[in-house]
Parts: C-alpha cells; structure tokens; sequence
C-alpha cells in the first residue's frame, strides 16, 4: 500500500509538471504570435501625428479665396527662396501647416507663390519671383522672399496657390498688416495680414492655410 500511495504521489508531481510546461508553451506561442503581428502590421506616423495635431475649433475657418488674376504659371521651379541669392538683409521668412477641416496636415500638397519685385514689377515669365514646393510629412511649408512692392492698383501681397494630393485648390493672396495701401485694394482681407515680427536677417511670419479636405 505504501509503494501504491509512493507511486502515484509521484504520478502526480510528473502530471502537474508537465500541466505547467504545456501552459507555458502556449503563453510564449501566443506572445510570439501577437509580436509576429504587430510586425507584420505597416507602421503610419502620419495617424500618429494626427493625436497630437490641434482640436477642430482651432481649425475650422478656410482660408479665404482670392481669385487669380491671371499672373500664375504652372512651370515655376522647385524652391523654397524667392529671393536673389545675394541678399542677405531684408529678408521675409513665412512658414506654416497646410491642413484640412477634418483636423489633419496634409501632407504631399503643392504650394506655389509668386510676387512682384521690391519696385512692384511683376516677371510673367517662369523665372523671377516665382517658386513652387511641396508639404512635408507633418504638412509643413517654408518660404524665405523680400517684401514685394506695389503693383498699380493694389497693395503689396504674395500670391498663393495650394493643391492638396485630392485635388482640393485655393488661390489666396497674403496682404502685410499695417501696410496703408491694404485699404484700397478690395482683394486685401484681415485674414489675410500678415502679421511680422524680427528675425536674423530680416523678419518672419507665419500663415497656416486651411483647405475643405
């Protein structure tokens, strides 16, 4: 009787052991299987970004549309300075986020800007003051020109057009708040203005343009 109750505590002891093993097996299988997953699964900052992007009030006004005049082409070179390689003093540094209603930068859209010199003559060739660029990842834009002068009838501004990888399009004009040749042209808005502060080198704004997208 004793060899009995000896043999079959030590059945137990074996049972349970193995009992353990297997459950440990199934818990590191189950692990692997969900890091195998989580791997396989294509990372997407730009949904990670958008938890950390301002709430919908922040962003719920357009940017108002301007009408194109006419001085727009297509063909503007790929950059992000306007202004002349040798100037050095003056200059007008403009950054900001394209976004959409739906409270998101938007990445890969194109930005065009063109303007008219410090005398207020416009090139409407390609070249000149004209340049084109496109948003970054986090929707970013930058920009370093000079203050452009005043075309006939109307008020210094930097002519902006912006298309988003959609299609969504604005054309907008930015004015430069202060200025006493923004009350008489009907095209200058409030919304608009921009508003400079010093910079090295010159001065710096910023504008952030909202499409419906």
């Amino acid at each position: 009787m004793v060899t009995r109750a000896q043999d079959y505590y030590q059945y137990m002891r074996l049972s349970r052991r193995c009992c353990l093993r297997s459950l440990a097996g199934l818990a590191s299988l189950g692990i692997a299987r969900r890091a195998e997953a989580s791997q396989a699964r294509p990372a997407n900052p730009i949904a990670d970004f958008m938890v950390t992007m301002p709430t919908c009030s922040d962003l719920t006004k357009l940017t108002p549309a301007v009408p194109s005049d006419g001085t727009f082409r297509p063909q503007a070179a790929v950059r992000t300075r306007l202004a002349p390689a040798n100037v050095t003093t003056g200059l007008i540094s403009l950054a900001g986020i394209v976004s959409g209603l739906k409270c998101g930068p938007i990445a890969g859209a194109r930005v065009d800007f063109w303007q008219a010199d410090a005398g207020g003559g416009l090139d409407q060739r390609e070249r000149g003051l004209r340049g084109s660029q496109t948003t970054d990842a986090r929707g970013r834009y930058g920009l370093t020109t000079i203050r452009p002068g005043a075309r006939p009838g109307r008020a210094p501004h930097i002519s902006a057009r912006v298309v988003a990888p959609s299609g969504q399009t604005v054309w907008t004009e930015l004015f430069f708040a202060g200025d006493p040749a923004n009350a008489g042209d009907p095209r200058c808005r409030e919304e608009l203005a921009l508003l400079l502060s010093p910079s090295p080198g010159g001065q710096q704004a910023r504008f952030d343009f909202v499409l419906d997208a």
